[in-house]
C-alpha cells in the first residue's frame, strides 16, 4: 500500500534526524533549532501522507465496508479502524457507526483471538488478511520501544452527550455514536464513528500490559482513519462505566440491533490530561488495513477491578507487532 511506504520513509528521516541530535550533543541553539525544523517538516510529511492520498481512501473503504457488518461471529470487530475494522483498530476499529447488514455489503471471513483462527493464523484465513502478516507499520506496539520528543498540536475534542447503540459483535462491546462528534488530529478534522474495548491492553508501555483498553475509531472526510486510545488502569470507579455495562447485550447482536444509551458524556471517559503518543500503524483486527493514525494518550484513565470484571470479554487483544523503523512521537510538551 503506497501510502504506508511513504510513511515508513518520513518515519525513516525522523530516526536519522534523532541520531544526528544524539551525536551532535545539543550543539547551539542554531543547530537545535535546525533540527526541529527538519523533524516537524518530516512529521508533516509522514501524517500527510499516511492519512491522505485516494489509494488510502480507497483500502479504508474496503475495510470499513467488510466490517460494516451485522456484528455476528463471522464478521470483524464490528461495524465500525483499531480496525479497516479493528482497528483499529478488524471490525472493532472499523467501525462506521453504522449497522447496516453486512449481506447488503461484504461478508469478513470469520476470525478470533485463539486457536487456529487466531493471532497468528489471521494471514491464512482469508488473501483480504494478507496484510496481517506482510504489513511493515502493524499495530499494535510497544509505545516507548523507539521515542521522539516533540511538540504535537493537542488533540481537539468536540464531542458533545450523545444517543449510544451499545452492541455485541462477537469481538467486543461496541458503542455506535451519530454524526456530530469530530476531532481534530494533527490538524485534520475526523468525525467519530464508535468505540470499543480490548482486553487486556493492546498496546504496551515498557514490555507491559494494561487491565484494558478503548478505541475511540474516527473517519476523516477523505476516508481517512485515526485512532485515539486509552489505556485504562485499576482505580476509582468510573461511573460512566456502570452505564455502558448495563447497557452490555446479553447476545452477539445483528443489524440495527442494540441497546440505546440517551445523553452520555463521551469525555467522562478520558482521563484530564490529553497529551499522547502518535505514530502511523493499522487496524488491530483483520483485515489489519494499514494508513491508520494511532493516538494513544499517555496517562491512562481509572477503572475499579469490578468494573474490568464486568466486561464481557476475557481476551480480545491481538500482540504486539515489530515496530520495525517507525518512531513514536511523544509530546515533550
Amino acid at each position: 500500500m503506497r501510502p504506508a511506504v511513504r510513511t515508513t520513509r518520513s518515519f525513516s528521516l525522523l530516526a536519522a534526524l534523532a541520531l544526528t541530535a544524539g551525536a551532535c550533543g545539543g550543539g547551539g541553539s542554531a543547530a537545535e533549532s535546525d533540527l526541529e525544523e527538519k523533524v516537524n517538516e518530516a512529521k508533516e510529511l509522514a501524517y500527510q501522507a499516511a492519512l491522505s492520498a485516494e489509494e488510502a481512501k480507497s483500502t479504508a473503504d474496503e475495510a470499513l465496508a467488510a466490517v460494516a457488518g451485522d456484528g455476528t461471529p463471522g464478521h470483524s470487530e464490528g461495524g465500525g479502524t483499531d480496525g479497516a475494522a479493528a482497528g483499529e483498530d478488524s471490525s472493532a476499529e472499523q467501525g462506521t457507526g453504522t449497522t447496516e447488514p453486512a449481506a447488503a455489503a461484504h461478508e469478513t471471513p470469520h476470525w478470533s483471538y485463539e486457536g487456529e483462527e487466531g493471532p497468528e493464523h489471521w494471514a491464512s484465513i482469508s488473501a483480504e488478511f494478507e496484510a496481517c502478516e506482510s504489513g511493515v507499520n502493524q499495530s499494535p506496539i510497544d509505545l516507548v520501544s523507539r521515542t521522539l520528543e516533540v511538540g504535537l498540536d493537542d488533540l481537539q475534542l468536540d464531542w458533545k452527550p450523545s444517543e449510544l447503540t451499545i452492541v455485541d459483535n462477537g469481538h467486543t462491546i461496541q458503542a455506535n455514536i451519530p454524526a456530530g462528534n469530530t476531532s481534530v488530529i494533527d490538524g485534520v478534522v475526523y468525525d467519530l464513528v464508535q468505540f470499543h474495548f480490548h482486553k487486556p491492553s493492546e498496546h504496551e508501555v515498557k514490555g507491559e500490559a494494561f487491565p484494558m483498553e478503548l478505541h475511540f475509531v474516527h473517519k476523516n472526510a477523505a476516508g481517512g482513519l485515526a485512532v485515539i486510545g486509552v489505556l485504562l488502569t485499576v482505580g476509582e470507579a468510573n461511573p460512566a462505566y456502570d452505564v455502558l455495562w448495563a447497557a452490555q447485550p446479553e447476545a452477539v447482536t445483528a443489524g440495527g440491533e442494540g441497546n440505546k444509551v440517551a445523553g452520555f458524556d463521551l469525555t467522562e471517559l478520558l482521563p484530564p490530561d490529553r497529551h499522547a503518543w502518535r505514530y502511523p500503524g493499522s487496524l488491530t483486527t483483520p483485515p489489519c488495513t494499514e494508513g491508520v493514525s494511532w493516538n494513544v494518550l499517555a496517562t491512562p484513565a481509572a477503572v475499579s477491578q469490578s468494573q474490568i470484571d464486568g466486561f464481557r470479554y476475557d481476551h480480545n487483544a491481538r500482540p504486539v507487532q515489530e515496530i520495525g523503523d517507525r518512531l513514536v512521537l511523544a509530546d515533550k510538551s
